[in-house]
C-alpha cells in the first residue's frame, strides 16, 4: 500500500465519489512502481459505491490520465501516472 500516492491525490479537485475511488486505487498501488491490481467488487466494498458507478469512475479516471490500465487478472490492473496532479 502507498500512502504517498494517496497524499498526492487529496489536493486534486474532483467530485467526491470519484476522488474516493481514486484514493482507493492509489492506496492499493505499490510504492516503488505505482502498480497495483484491485477487483471492481473490492472497490465497491471499500468505497461503498455501486458496481456501475465504480466502472464509470474507473473509466473516467483512466481517460483523464491518472493511471494506465494493462491486461492482468480480473478487475483493475494499473500503473499510476497521476497526470492530473497539481
Amino acid at each position: 500500500m502507498s500512502l504517498l500516492h494517496e497524499c498526492l491525490i487529496w489536493p486534486i479537485e474532483m467530485p467526491g465519489l470519484k476522488k474516493i475511488v481514486m484514493l482507493s486505487i492509489a492506496r492499493n498501488a505499490k510504492l516503488s512502481t505505482g502498480e497495483g491490481s484491485i477487483s471492481i467488487q473490492r472497490l465497491c466494498v471499500e468505497c461503498g459505491i455501486s458496481d456501475t458507478a465504480i466502472r464509470k469512475f474507473v473509466h473516467d479516471l483512466e481517460v483523464e490520465g491518472f493511471f494506465v490500465r494493462y491486461p492482468g487478472k480480473r478487475g483493475v490492473s494499473y500503473r499510476l501516472t497521476l497526470a492530473g496532479r497539481p
